[in-house]
């Protein structure tokens, strides 16, 4: 649907300016301009009218009907509606606006403890951390704290202060009043992370807006000379309230045009239209330093709670994009509709969007290391890997003893860096693994050096292909292969020239995510330099069948009884990392972390 939207100069607030934008609705020029406090009191005497506009049946067409009667009056300067708002521009410079906001989805908050709010089905509290030291920043905004229709965005607050707490960030929690337009323009640039709920519209090809918690009359000498009066509920009724707004000029004002830029950070904002144009709200925050902008191009109601799972997702381990890319489609675009002026009923898609276009972004996330992993056999400890790591968190030792095995020795295993495109594996006996990355840190190439006169060593020299970042193949140097297939970050087949099985892997429907472990290439649980391998199933099996092609059982034929069926449960912990692996009830792993 195409829009009626508001057209109004660039707001150059402390000056009263003419374009030619507003030839059309402006009145011819007189000898003299009233006084701020003439001015004053035009305002005061049209604030009723409109304000019963706003809460009307039909404001879009009352705001038309009074847009007529005032583009005549002294000291407007020019008048605009939209099918939301109408918005006066005085002589003086001040400008009022009135918003309609839409009716709010009612459905509970989204919660991390809830398994079906969070991206890999089990929230994991990560521990984080900063370059200096210091946890991270974050801002946590609730505009419409006071408004009795959205109580439910309290529990969306209180909610993520909890993850992020949890998580060992510095949580600012700001509500209501305390979202001051001084606060809006001086303090966001001290925070990793800005999440805000708010209202706000588009003033067409020039400027769009978002409302704060501060009250013109509860405050002076305000940063801003924009007013917007929307509909809340007080009360137990439907009221105007008037706050001060800010604009994206406001942004550029006070954060691009000085040192009060931003680290890097991830806006997001709920604002009706935040994001409808880009070049308003999404470059002003970039140009001041944000590393990625999330917002919605339409009226929409579903932003808090999609801003809450996004947020777990971050929290999680997952990238912007991943996180994005994982959302439900109910959550990232919702269908809406608004009465035009005639009270025909007018459909719009509000779409979750990112500035600039392909920004990434990811939270500065360390997750639990592996500190060692014991690997049983018929409820036997049957062998026990320890693990050592740098000051960068790279794997530098794996220490391996056997317990049950009498003809396997322990080994001793120890990683290298020797540049930004190599990692070697050196072993206690002397055989050593070379592997050769790609740009992104993948492994392009692994290559063994030890005995010349043992032929598996050429064997084991293997080369990686790789697909949207997934290992699809690897093949070493006789040219056996082993390949894979992913769907939704999972694996979805594996193939192999080697051995006389395929594998089937059944997921649980809310899968257990696993960031810091990796799969070996049979898909039992592997523990080093799997890691390298591309993007890793970030999930764990339910069920895992090898699909035979060789007859195991020996009657001569092969069908379903030589195939194989293995189930697994997990333990974790209260972080969700998990701490226990079974195989059809018998434990297989167990799992330290430091």
């Amino acid at each position: 649907m195409k829009k009626v939207i508001l057209k109004c100069c660039y707001l150059l607030l402390a000056v009263s300016m003419v374009t030619a934008g507003f030839v059309s609705c402006s009145k011819d020029e007189t000898p003299s301009l009233p006084t701020d406090e003439q001015i004053e009191e035009i305002i005061q005497e049209i604030t009723p009218e409109a304000n019963n506009a706003l809460l009307s049946e039909n404001p879009v067409a009352e705001f038309k009907k009074l847009a007529e009667e005032y583009k005549s009056k002294e000291g407007v300067e020019h008048v605009e509606t939209s099918e939301r708002s109408l918005t006066i521009e005085f002589t003086n410079g001040e400008i009022r606006m009135w918003l309609k906001t839409p009716k709010e989805s009612q459905e509970p908050a989204a919660n991390a403890s809830n398994k079906s709010y969070t991206l890999s089905g089990l929230y994991k509290t990560a521990q984080t951390y900063s370059s200096g030291g210091t946890p991270p920043k974050v801002c946590l905004i609730n505009q419409q704290y006071n408004d009795e229709s959205r109580k439910v965005y309290k529990d969306s607050i209180s909610h993520l202060h909890t993850a992020f707490q949890s998580a060992g960030w510095d949580v600012t929690e700001v509500n209501g009043k305390d979202f001051t337009a001084d606060f809006a323009l001086t303090r966001l640039s001290e925070f990793d992370v800005v999440y805000i709920i708010t209202h706000g519209g588009i003033i067409d090809d020039y400027s769009s807006v978002i409302v704060t918690g501060e009250e013109p009359g509860n405050s002076s000498n305000s940063k801003s000379k924009f007013e917007c009066t929307i509909n809340e509920y007080r009360g137990g009724k439907e009221v105007a309230v008037n706050y001060y707004g800010i604009t994206d000029y406001y942004i550029k004002k006070y954060y691009v045009q000085t040192d009060n830029h931003f680290p890097n950070s991830l806006v997001y904002f709920t604002a009706c239209e935040g994001l409808k144009k880009p070049d308003h709200f999404g470059k002003a925050f970039a140009d001041a330093g944000a590393q990625a902008v999330v917002g919605w191009d339409e009226t929409n109601s579903i932003g808090k709670k999609t801003g809450n799972i996004l947020m777990y997702g971050l929290l999680e381990g997952y990238s912007l994009s991943e996180a994005i890319e994982r959302l439900p489609s109910e959550r990232k675009t919702e269908n809406g509709a608004e009465k035009d002026e005639n009270g025909n009923i007018q459909l719009f898609i509000a779409n979750l969007t990112v500035y600039p276009q392909g920004a990434n972004f990811k939270f500065p996330v360390k997750l639990k290391q592996v500190k060692r992993m014991e690997r049983y056999y018929n409820e036997e400890l049957s062998a026990a890997f320890a693990f050592n790591y740098d000051a960068q968190d790279r794997l530098t030792k794996i220490e391996t003893r056997r317990y049950i095995m009498e003809s396997s020795e322990d080994e001793e295993q120890v990683l290298t860096f020797p540049n930004n495109k190599m990692i070697v594996m050196t072993y206690d006996d002397g055989d050593i693994a070379t592997a050769t990355l790609n740009n992104d840190g993948t492994v392009a190439r692994l290559i063994w050096s030890g005995d010349p006169n043992d032929p598996e060593y050429g064997n084991d020299n293997a080369e990686y292909t790789y697909t949207d970042g997934y290992l699809t193949k690897q093949e070493d140097g006789n040219g056996e292969s082993e390949t894979w297939t992913w769907e939704n970050g999972c694996v979805k087949t594996f193939d192999t020239s080697t051995f006389w099985y395929t594998l089937n892997i059944v997921y649980k429907p809310c899968s257990i995510d696993l960031t810091n472990m990796m799969f070996d290439s049979g898909f039992d649980f592997g523990f080093s330099s799997a890691g390298w391998f591309g993007k890793s199933s970030k999930y764990l099996p339910d069920r895992k069948t090898e699909l035979a092609t060789h007859d195991f059982n020996g009657d001569g034929i092969i069908n379903e009884q030589d195939n194989r069926t293995e189930s697994y449960t997990y333990e974790t912990d209260a972080s969700g990392y998990v701490t226990a692996i079974y195989v059809d009830s018998r434990l297989m792993w167990r799992i330290i972390y430091y």
